[in-house]
């Protein structure tokens, strides 16, 4: 390849490398407030995987680690780590309910408990940059082929199921030169297949689709990065909550995602094919105390528990009052959003919040996809409707002007209109 080959053309490579602690006993599992036992170790290994976007001078890391999710000290930490001040650097968590908490400081993320592990914390960053050098290593010009598909019997709406949620898995598989297959699957879902009892290390469901992916077209890492999931999960339709259900509703995400041809390959793609746009949003988060005075419905909750939504309001209540007593609080944050677009592909949005399905209207004048990607460089909780009596809104902490104008700058992001940092 000569220079102006290299710098006229997207290049693309993948890596990843397993971060599940060396003695997977003992770990405090994120995302059940209701589970208070530690691992008793693994049964699949979590990862991080690595897709590296380098297209002339722009270079855009995408990393995705089976955690519940990603707080502001394991972003910070891994961007200094692995990217330049010139890169765009982007980090999900999968939400698996079933990894260790000891990755975060994030009192959002840990539930006010100080279970931070600098030693496991180090490994994790260790095996990042041996991902990131695996994908430099693997840079190739690469042609690019997209799947889509409406997804059904793996998710609903997790309080009504005859309530309409964005449904579509879409799939980016980049094709290189070298013959290496990079994958990215998106999909909208909690992965909460394994419930508060299971105590042994995992991917959840996620793990099961993307390895199917891998094994079936032979992709070298495909990573997951989850959508519109606050209001969206497994409970009625999964059978069971355990290992083998979480199989099941993994391999049926997959199969229906590659289950068709996909919609088009693309030739090689340029370097002007690729746009990356990033900003920086102030936000003030509300103090659990606040939020706990705020809604008035708590009255109402652990009266009588007659459907789930019940229930999950009053693990709402117990989430926020056992968080009231917190003094350190992340009340004024800086909340990472990032636009990338692939010219004639797709379109993202990259946001560092649960985000419900349908709060953002798709856009109307064009035909490509827009991937709403929630759990990215950072976590600020939820983006729900408008005071329902759910849980998403109760562990909604931003405040209602800092809402709608974030979500106002959301949807003119969606809808193709530039946006100023503030």
């Amino acid at each position: 390849m000569n220079y102006k080959e290299r710098y006229s053309m997207l290049r693309v490579g993948c890596g990843k490398a397993v971060i599940t602690p060396e003695n997977p006993a003992g770990h405090p599992l994120a995302g059940y407030i209701r589970r208070k036992e530690p691992s008793q170790g693994v049964h699949d290994d979590i990862f991080v995987k690595v897709l590296l976007l380098e297209s002339g001078g722009l270079r855009v890391l995408i990393t995705s680690f089976d955690l519940l999710g990603v707080d502001e000290n394991l972003y910070a930490s891994a961007k200094s780590r692995v990217a330049s001040s010139r890169e765009v650097f982007i980090a999900v968590g999968t939400h698996t309910h079933s990894a260790p908490a000891s990755l975060f400081k994030s009192p959002l993320l840990t539930f006010g408990d100080e279970v931070f592990d600098k030693l496991y914390f180090d490994y994790v960053l260790d095996s990042l940059e041996h991902a990131v050098l695996e994908a430099e290593e693997k840079l190739s010009q690469a042609s690019v082929s997209l799947y889509t598909a409406k997804v059904k019997g793996v998710a609903t709406d997790r309080d009504d199921p005859a309530r309409e949620i964005n449904d579509k898995s879409t799939l980016l598989v980049f094709s290189s030169r070298n013959g290496d297959k990079c994958g990215l699957l998106h999909f909208g879902v909690h992965p909460t297949v394994l419930g508060p009892e299971n105590l042994l290390i995992s991917r959840d469901l996620v793990g099961y689709a993307t390895d199917y992916i891998e094994e079936k077209l032979g992709v070298k890492t495909c990573l997951f990065v989850n959508g519109e999931a606050g209001n969206v999960s497994t409970r009625f339709v999964r059978k069971g909550q355990n290992f083998s259900e979480a199989q099941r509703l993994g391999v049926l995400l997959a199969r229906q995602t590659i289950g068709s041809a996909p919609i088009f390959t693309t030739k090689e793609a340029r370097a002007e094919d690729i746009s990356v746009e990033q900003h920086q949003v102030d936000l003030r988060l509300k103090h659990p105390s606040e939020k706990l005075s705020e809604v008035s419905f708590f009255s109402e909750v652990g009266r009588e528990k007659t459907d789930r939504r019940s229930e999950a309001a009053m693990e709402g209540k117990e989430l926020l009052e056992k968080l009231s007593g917190l003094k350190a609080w992340p009340r004024n944050v800086q909340a990472i959003i990032v636009r990338l677009t692939l010219k004639g592909i797709l379109h993202s949005i990259w946001l560092p919040f649960e985000v419900s399905s349908g709060l953002f209207e798709a856009r109307a004048s064009t035909s490509l996809p827009t991937l709403i990607v929630s759990y990215a460089n950072g976590y600020y909780a939820y983006l729900a409707p408008e005071a329902t009596k759910s849980y998403e809104y109760i562990f909604e902490l931003v405040s209602k002007q800092d809402k709608v104008r974030i979500r106002g700058q959301i949807q003119a992001m969606i809808n193709d209109r530039s946006l100023k940092d503030n």
